[in-house]
């Protein structure tokens, strides 16, 4: 197998994996302190005897630096969006944004928010002890999540820094204050020195807990507020595209809490790009729709 082909499969391997382990997380960072998001939010709650308004967040996490297919489908994306007139944030690694720093400057001019995904697109597990938790937890091997970590906060935050470098190469110093963990690991890590390092990175918006969505019961999490970072909780991700999962959109609209979706255009082709098209027009004709970025549901102004 030569180098491409290689890379390829490992990123595919990779991918694989980040979308296993979203569909088993559940939200393990404890309870924060809650905080008042009206303004990303504010109008988004009806008069009495009116239907909630719908939020939602659409999010897309470009990671690969190896295969072209988000070179194709991320531009198909961004004229689905325009369509739409849905804006929407795009987490990019560092590593995917100096490969491709045109498919960069056309997310920015379209107008979307761009977040950091960390610069190579591994994990923040910081100890050995986590790897091997979430190793037994997952299903996976130590060696895997120890060789996919950055094993200390002073790694991460240098990868964030590197991360943010690349995007300014692309589009210059764009205002970025949004971060998602590659495959949504920072449920696995509830310590200060994670949400230390993204403060001193820049980061104040944090989209990487995965609602907790296994029943009826289940206790949904608002926005809200942990260790000085804010934290817009993950509601689904690519599976949400197949038919049949209008309900979990409508259980977020009577939570009141904005529905936020992420996507992986590594993995999109032709009926992920129609099934894309499809949920939002449905969004827009079911409900009442208001697409907010990722940084707006925080209740932060976009730049």
């Amino acid at each position: 197998m030569d180098r491409m082909s290689a890379g390829k499969a490992s990123g595919f391997r990779a991918l694989w994996i980040c979308l296993l382990l979203a569909a088993v997380i559940l939200s393990a960072l404890a309870t924060g302190a809650r905080i008042d998001h009206a303004s990303g939010i504010a109008g988004l709650i009806a008069a009495p005897g009116q239907p909630r308004r719908l939020a939602v967040s659409l999010s897309f996490d470009i990671e690969d630096a190896v295969d072209d297919n988000e070179s194709i489908s991320v531009p198909l994306i961004l004229r689905i969006l325009e369509e739409h007139g849905a804006k929407a944030t795009f987490f990019i690694t560092g590593k995917a944004a100096d490969r491709n720093p045109g498919m960069v400057r056309m997310i920015n001019q379209a107008g979307h928010e761009i977040g950091l995904h960390t610069n190579e697109h591994l994990f923040p597990v910081f100890d050995e002890d986590k790897a091997e938790k979430v190793a037994a937890r997952y299903g996976t091997t130590f060696d895997y999540v120890w060789m996919m970590s950055y094993k200390s906060p002073a790694a991460f935050r240098r990868s964030l820094e590197a991360n943010r470098a690349a995007i300014r190469r692309a589009v210059g110093d764009v205002s970025i204050i949004s971060f998602r963990s590659p495959c949504l690991v920072a449920s696995w890590g509830d310590r200060p020195e994670y949400f230390g390092a993204l403060l001193q990175s820049g980061i104040l918006v944090d989209s990487s807990i995965l609602q907790d969505l296994s029943s009826s019961d289940s206790v949904l999490r608002g926005i809200y507020e942990r260790e000085g970072v804010t934290q817009v909780p993950v509601t689904r991700g690519d599976d949400i595209l197949r038919p049949g999962q209008m309900g979990i959109i409508s259980r977020m609209q009577a939570a009141g809490i904005p529905a936020v979706l992420f996507f992986h255009p590594k993995g999109f082709g032709g009926y992920e790009l129609a099934r894309l098209d499809r949920l939002l027009s449905a969004l827009e004709s079911e409900h009442d729709t208001t697409y907010l970025t990722v940084a707006e549901a925080a209740g932060f102004t976009s730049a």
